[in-house]
């Protein structure tokens, strides 16, 4: 990643996305991939949700994927809020796909697998809710995709589904908790459980 000046940043990515956008109805897949996947991606930290809201208008879900695979690579440089706003752009993508076409599964044939929820998502997914990912593929396996949620998403699940009442469903929770930073994954987890039942 080239390291620019926020300032600078924010100016190159609305005078490149002014520039572009009017392109966006003729683009082919090569020129998704070109712009999406090498000449945006030092630019992502500056995308707005307005920004890609426009952008998703005009793609098919092969384009989409496109994207999500270029946002993914800048993932990192991006704030929190940033993040997350564009993770609801994301999901509202998803659920219009699957208003429009009418199908069960929005952008994907991988049912009930891990595999449709990273191709949609990648690095995205820890921003995405439960609710969210039944809503879009109601046949998603949560348990085969923990590793794909936040610790604070494996508590909801836990409280939803039975869990805490299942020795089996517990330490399939605990595997992943183990998975990278476990004392802060716990940490999370234990405080989400708190709370949530709570509420």
């Amino acid at each position: 990643m080239l390291q620019i000046n926020p300032m600078v940043r924010d100016m190159m990515m609305n005078r490149t996305f002014g520039i572009i956008s009017g392109y966006f109805p003729k683009f082919s897949m090569y020129n998704w991939t070109q712009w999406f996947w090498t000449l945006l991606v030092p630019l992502f930290p500056s995308l707005t949700p307005d920004m890609l809201t426009i952008t998703t208008s005009y793609v098919d879900c092969a384009a989409y994927h496109v994207i999500v695979e270029g946002l993914d690579k800048a993932f990192d440089q991006m704030s929190l809020i940033t993040q997350q706003e564009i993770t609801l752009v994301l999901v509202e993508y998803l659920k219009k796909s699957q208003q429009i076409s009418n199908s069960a599964l929005p952008c994907g044939t991988e049912n009930g697998t891990s595999a449709w929820f990273a191709n949609n998502f990648r690095s995205f997914s820890v921003h995405v809710t439960l609710a969210d990912i039944q809503s879009l593929n109601s046949n998603f396996s949560v348990l085969d995709s923990l590793n794909l949620l936040s610790a604070s998403e494996v508590a909801k699940l836990t409280l939803t589904s039975g869990a805490l009442n299942n020795t089996d469903m517990m330490k399939v929770v605990f595997e992943r908790l183990n998975e990278g930073d476990s004392f802060l994954n716990v940490e999370e987890y234990l405080l989400s459980l708190s709370q949530n039942s709570e509420v």
